[in-house]
């Protein structure tokens, strides 16, 4: 208990004495629901071979706004504890297109029987295409734009660690290690751009039908204000929740999601901009769906929170 109150008193104190603004990566809504999107550490909180499938649209009805596809599977090895996955993701905004093609591994290390430690990497390629002729061009002749498309790759690298016990969870991950821009198109280690995540989250028992599950997520980026997510998710019977969330750059996200026998799991969330309305509503859209495909060779010893 004294572990728990002391993380969840760092993350707050880490959370609340900035201020945020958007980052380069796209702002997933649901990520307490599959947290390998975010943290490939997380892995080692499943003993089941498992698969998530996730779309994203943001700003809805403008022109060549973010759109993401994203597949990956967490797959445990035997009765080890060691667990691999893979995925890939398809971003696109305005002229650009990326197509990331990754692959993780983590390593699930038990303190006791009620808590684990899980420690993991990500490797990935991404192709970028910028089709430049897209664009509408007030100048023809300006040099940014006097060719029209780009194609690039680069590698990405992701870490993270992962505590977790029964009802708790605390992770922190780091990605957008290396860099690769059309000025300068060799590789290579960008400070300026390497994005830093903390999320942590707790599971009270309020019945025997309902669960409260509070969690928050921490966003950093070098030369951007911090993102803060704040949810609360309300469980029935593991089976069906609902919950809000509030974001620092003042936007406010409903979630939902449905868990069918034999682990079947869709969600939804709807996000909308407040206090914006002369800009843009910067409404979006999420859909996931999960499947757990079998039970665990290797059963995790505690009631792993995963939402």
């Amino acid at each position: 208990m004294k572990l728990i109150k002391l993380t969840t008193a760092i993350a707050f104190c880490m959370t609340t004495t900035v201020v945020m603004n958007a980052q380069q990566r796209a702002n997933y809504n649901m990520y307490n629901i599959y947290q390998p999107i975010i943290n490939p550490a997380a892995m080692g909180s499943y003993d089941q071979f498992t698969t998530a499938g996730l779309f994203n649209a943001q700003m809805v009805g403008f022109d060549g706004a973010p759109v993401n596809f994203l597949v990956d599977i967490t797959a445990p090895i035997g009765k080890t504890n060691a667990v691999i996955g893979g995925g890939v993701m398809h971003d696109r905004i305005g002229a650009r297109n990326k197509t990331q093609i990754s692959a993780s591994f983590a390593y699930r290390i038990p303190i006791n029987l009620r808590n684990y430690i899980s420690l993991g990497m990500s490797g990935s390629v991404n192709l970028i295409d910028n089709n430049l002729s897209n664009l509408i061009q007030t100048d023809p002749n300006d040099p940014l734009v006097s060719n029209q498309s780009y194609q690039l790759w680069s590698p990405d690298f992701k870490i993270g660690a992962y505590y977790f016990r029964d009802k708790f969870y605390a992770g922190f991950s780091v990605d957008n290690i290396f860099t690769v821009s059309y000025e300068q198109p060799n590789v290579r280690i960008n400070k300026d751009n390497i994005h830093f995540n903390v999320a942590a989250g707790y599971t009270f028992k309020l019945n025997p039908c309902f669960d409260l599950q509070p969690s928050v997520m921490w966003r950093q980026v070098s030369g951007s204000s911090t993102q803060f997510d704040a949810n609360l998710r309300v469980n029935y019977k593991n089976c069906f929740t609902v919950g809000l969330s509030y974001r620092t750059v003042n936007t406010l996200v409903f979630q939902t999601s449905v868990r069918f026998a034999k682990g079947f799991t869709m969600a939804y969330s709807f996000n909308m901009g407040m206090g914006m309305a002369n800009r843009t509503e910067y409404t979006g859209h999420e859909v996931m769906v999960m499947y757990q495909f079998f039970k665990a060779k290797k059963k995790i010893a505690v009631q792993t929170p995963h939402y």
